[in-house]
């Protein structure tokens, strides 16, 4: 846990859904690795982000974004892409070296979505908070997808989907 004080009450202002990534590294450094497969590539987390923003704009909630630790090889577009989503009003990110435990005790979001397949996800299942992975590239495999209480999603009709029964839920 981290030993940074927080200070997250501006959070509470209005609902948010709090969104874990896996940030992606720059291009070279997979091309040296040689992988067959890159899930979280530059292109695949940025349609991540982009279907979550429309979601906000859609429903006018925050997002707030905690990303993983800093390092030299995240891909700068990524970067790029963080900066101007958090020059609009629903958009914030918290400082990637506070952990997922006080971020989610000193907000508790509306909801959690986590790209696949991190812990995030079952720290907030853990405490109650509605969560997904959301899968932008459509590619993984669902029965392979060992804990059901988390679900999966693979499009960004599903996760309007899931976020309009959620919010409907809350209103009842």
């Amino acid at each position: 846990c981290s030993d940074k004080r927080l200070d997250l009450l501006k959070y509470k202002e209005k609902p948010c859904v709090i969104v874990f990534d896996v940030q992606p590294v720059k291009n070279y450094f997979y091309s040296a690795l040689a992988p067959s497969v890159n899930f979280y590539s530059e292109k695949n987390t940025i349609i991540f982000l982009d279907w979550i923003n429309q979601l906000a704009i859609d429903y006018d909630i925050n997002i707030i974004i905690k990303r993983k630790r800093y390092n030299n090889l995240i891909s700068k577009n990524y970067i790029k892409k963080i900066a101007t989503l958090k020059k609009t009003p629903l958009w914030d990110e918290i400082d990637p070296s506070i952990d997922a435990n006080s971020v989610l005790e000193g907000v508790n979001p509306k909801a959690t979505i986590s790209i696949p397949f991190t812990s995030t996800a079952f720290i907030s299942r853990a405490k109650k908070i509605p969560s997904i992975y959301l899968d932008p590239t459509g590619k993984l495999d669902k029965e392979f997808h060992l804990n059901d209480e988390i679900p999966l999603l693979s499009s960004k009709e599903n996760l309007f989907h899931w976020y309009k029964n959620l919010h409907l839920n809350k209103l009842n």
